[in-house]
């Protein structure tokens, strides 16, 4: 699905192709970003809407690389299951079956 969508994010108008989501769903990550700046604005005082919007841009990047390395952490961690379970069964039926 390809979808261009106008946004309205501090205060600035955009239009964004993107691929793969609903206007809903760009709406909807519009508002995560809309409200983690208002966020960071009350919690650092700084109203500067570019800075603002550029540490919010590293916050979603800090989140983004973390979710990255534990989704690979998972896959190594399966992948070790998978090879102990299959040398486990391989082990049985070499049992069962001499």
């Amino acid at each position: 699905m390809h979808s261009e969508v106008r946004l309205k994010i501090a205060g600035r108008n955009i239009t964004m192709s993107v691929d793969g989501l609903s206007d809903i769903e760009i709406q909807s990550i519009a508002n995560l970003v809309e409200k983690r700046m208002g966020d960071l604005e009350k919690k650092t005082g700084q109203p500067d809407t570019g800075k603002l919007i550029t540490m919010v841009a590293m916050e979603l990047a800090i989140e983004l690389y973390n979710l990255q390395r534990k989704c690979e952490s998972d896959k190594a961690a399966d992948a070790r299951m998978v090879d102990e379970m299959t040398t486990a069964l391989e082990s049985a039926l070499d049992k069962k079956l001499f």
